[in-house]
């Protein structure tokens, strides 16, 4: 038994020296690096004993901060409309880089138009002369027609189309018992390249031979083609395939950065009015999101080489630009006021024609923002109702028949008091998509131990860009 005794209390020793040195292991580099942590050889930081604050910004500055843009949007939200509801209406698109190539397809397009130029002499008489306009000079009518149109791509064999408000008491059609502007059907007997083979279903009719048959109205280069349905006989099995691919285009990220110190000797004088590193971080914040908001509204897409420094440079593209680039304006005229017609004209432009939402929103400037109020059927909306409250920011609506227009004042345009003051932008927000090659973060920097200053350092930053397709979804308005 004593035997047995002591071999117990042998091994019992043994596991307590072993523990011992374990406990001792793990506490050496705490010992000599004063961090209480460990790097692990498979990854990652082990420490020992609690893990709190300080040990955390001190070994991993990014780790409590990766939600730091879901938080800054609580920080004045109303000052940048742009850059909050971006941070807040859907998860931002992580990216691999700082370019993004990205794609968008609209929906087929209802209308066309005869193109700029006809083929050949242009008498509609066959492909090689297709025409662009038809007046009857003489003859029966012509049953059959060529017309050449701008988006040929649009077209297939068997649509049917309307050329719309077609006066046909006038011409060749002596017989004629409509009076006043109609509606003419055509069918696409064929097509050829940018030519459409075409013959009226109704409408007006010839004469000698062709007066028990309906032939072509005249019609001006200016017409507008709307395409139906299309016609197909009762044994089809197929038609022309036709698809939409997206179109690609390209943005660059920009890489914003703000630095905020403070010296030792500043943090330790006592102060009236406490005040240090993280008030110093809000202001950043604040300036950041600015330059970040103006960016992506206003900013030109370009690769910058810096002659002094030898490298290159990224600034992104701004919505407003590519809007404006591909044609999306509306006016006002700031003398006389917005008008009725004015905001109907904008909401018609921004709704119709295209596969957007019916909900959209208005980024304005105080100018816009004054003059839309002096609007009765606006001023009795916004009066009447209260306002909308969506993602921290407080809208005005306007309800037109096209859709719905939410209303915010952007305080960065009316900063520029003789331009933007008086502009805005329709956004449809299921369209406009930020992508963040670096997420905005908080990194502390070490400059007393690098021998740099004797300083509390911190670097937020946040690499990132907006995307926007569909343009015919958007419009930017403009006072003149």
């Amino acid at each position: 038994m004593k035997r047995n005794f002591e071999i117990k209390r042998s091994t019992v020793a043994k596991g307590l020296l072993l523990l011992i040195g374990v406990l001792v292991c793990l506490a050496l580099p705490a010992l000599l690096f004063g961090s209480g942590v460990i790097a692990l050889a498979s990854g990652g930081i082990g420490v020992v004993g609690t893990v709190d604050t300080p040990t955390v910004i001190s070994n991993v500055p990014t780790l409590d901060l990766e939600d730091i843009s879901q938080d800054i949007c609580k920080i004045l939200p109303s000052n940048f409309p742009l850059d909050t509801i971006l941070r807040l209406i859907r998860k931002t698109d992580k990216i691999g880089s700082q370019f993004k190539r990205y794609y968008s397809v609209g929906g087929k397009p209802f209308t066309d138009t005869p193109a700029a130029a006809a083929q050949g002499t242009g008498d509609g008489s066959s492909v090689a002369n297709a025409a662009i306009t038809y007046t009857y000079a003489s003859g029966n009518g012509l049953p059959e027609f060529y017309i050449n149109v701008n988006n040929p791509n649009t077209w297939k064999k068997h649509d049917t189309f309307i050329l719309q408000n077609i006066n046909v008491n006038s011409g060749y059609v002596v017989s004629a018992t409509v009076t006043v502007p109609i509606d003419i059907v055509l069918y696409v007997i064929d097509k050829s390249g940018s030519t459409l083979r075409v013959k009226p279903i109704n409408g007006i009719k010839g004469l000698a031979g062709n007066a028990a048959i309906f032939c072509m109205p005249n019609f001006t280069n200016t017409t507008t083609l709307f395409r139906l349905g299309n016609a197909m006989e009762e044994k089809a099995l197929q038609t022309d395939a036709w698809s939409m691919l997206p179109q690609p285009d390209e943005q660059l990220c920009q890489n914003y950065m703000v630095q905020l110190e403070e010296s030792t000797f500043q943090k330790l004088t006592r102060q009236e009015v406490e005040w240090g590193i993280n008030d110093f971080e809000d202001q950043s914040l604040y300036d950041l999101r600015a330059m970040i908001e103006m960016s992506q509204l206003r900013s030109r897409m370009a690769t910058v080489y810096n002659p002094v420094d030898n490298n290159n440079r990224y600034t992104t593209g701004g919505i407003l630009n590519t809007l404006l680039d591909a044609g999306r304006l509306g006016s006002w005229t700031k003398a006389s006021g917005v008008t009725a017609t004015n905001y109907l004209d904008w909401a018609e432009a921004a709704f119709v024609g295209n596969n957007g939402s019916d909900t959209k929103v208005l980024l304005a400037g105080s100018g816009l923002i004054k003059s839309l109020h002096k609007v009765d059927t606006i001023s009795k909306q916004v009066d009447g109702r209260s306002p909308v409250v969506e993602w921290g920011l407080t809208f005005s609506q306007i309800t037109t028949f096209f859709g719905v227009i939410k209303v915010i004042h952007h305080p960065l345009f009316s900063l520029d008091t003789t331009g933007w003051a008086y502009n805005g932008v329709i956004l449809d927000l299921a369209y406009v998509q930020k992508h963040n090659f670096i997420p905005m973060h908080t990194q502390t920097l070490d400059l007393k131990s690098s021998g740099i200053r004797n300083v509390d350092a911190r670097v937020i930053q946040e690499c990132s860009c907006v995307t926007i397709t569909n343009p015919k979804c958007h419009l930017v308005i403009k006072g003149v």
